[in-house]
């Protein structure tokens, strides 16, 4: 699975677009796009406002961005 695969499919499921995510986030399309290519890092709060978005739990966090 590419970099971040679990985190694009959960995005897809809650969000269906990577477009509505990026707004939900406060983000533009292409500072998600950066992130989600590895050419930007994710802050510890972005992290948590994703895991806030998505639903996902805090333990699962490791799954999701550091592998």
């Amino acid at each position: 699975m590419r970099k971040f695969g679990k985190l694009r499919e959960k995005i897809k499921i809650v969000f269906g677009t990577q477009k509505a995510f990026a707004e939900a986030m406060g983000m533009n399309v292409a500072t998600l796009n950066a992130k989600l290519n590895s050419k930007a890092t994710w802050t510890m709060e972005e992290m948590n406002k994703v895991c806030s978005l998505l639903d996902i739990p805090s333990v699962e966090i490791v799954d999701y961005f550091f592998y």
